[in-house]
């Protein structure tokens, strides 16, 4: 299922080292680092298809991400933990202050769908000072999604740049009121207009999401 990307961009936020640690703290922990495999696959059922290469993990409890990798976007392993399993970095539109990143992290959550994300939307509040309640519900690979786009605000040497969160609830089988949450983070550079850039709705659109 496609998601609409006609999302109010907000204004307020905090510097993106507090975004990225708290997008790692949001995340849970295996036991062991997956390992990095850069490929092409099939598309999974209830994906949408994307005919490019994908940075794969082992995401645990049964499930693989594999996340598209448009080009000039790169992986970053020694970034990568059990947490974060997948790191990616746009180098050719790095400056000095600010490297566009991709990044997947792994929790757990308990609650209803909607409790799930409300959860997720006051962390957001409280790390990116949103103004309004705003986000947009979608599916991702046959699963519930939840997708805020904001900004964060300009900090010491870091200047204000988009910041999109897509969290992915995934019921544990057996487990009532127990999911699995993948959480997706892009922040990219500024654009014109309030239209995310195309290699960030192609990541958050396509990603590969497997449950065995």
């Amino acid at each position: 299922m496609t998601a609409d990307h006609r999302f109010l961009r907000l204004s307020k936020g905090t510097a993106v080292a507090g975004l990225v640690a708290a997008t790692a703290l949001l995340a849970g922990c295996s036991a062991d680092r997956p390992v990095p495999n850069d490929t092409a696959m099939p598309v999974h059922e209830g994906c949408t298809s994307y005919d490019g290469r994908f940075a794969t993990a082992d995401a645990g409890n049964g499930l693989t991400v594999s996340l598209p990798q448009p080009q000039g976007w790169e992986r970053v392993s020694d970034k990568e933990s059990a947490a974060t399993p997948i790191v990616l970095e746009n180098q050719a539109d790095a400056t000095a202050a600010f490297t566009p990143s991709a990044t997947v992290s792994v929790g757990q959550a308990t609650g209803s769908l909607e409790e799930i994300r409300d959860s997720e939307e006051r962390r957001l509040r409280e790390q990116v000072s949103l103004d309004t309640s705003t986000g947009q519900k979608t599916e991702v690979c046959g699963f519930a999604a939840y997708t805020v786009d904001t900004d964060t605000a300009d900090a010491p040497g870091v200047p204000a740049h988009p910041y999109l969160d897509r969290i992915v609830i995934i019921p544990d089988a057996g487990q009532t009121g127990q999911s699995t949450t993948v959480t997706l983070a892009v922040q990219t550079v500024a654009t014109d207009g309030d239209e995310i850039d195309s290699d960030t709705a192609t990541m958050l659109d396509k990603v590969q999401i497997a449950k065995k």
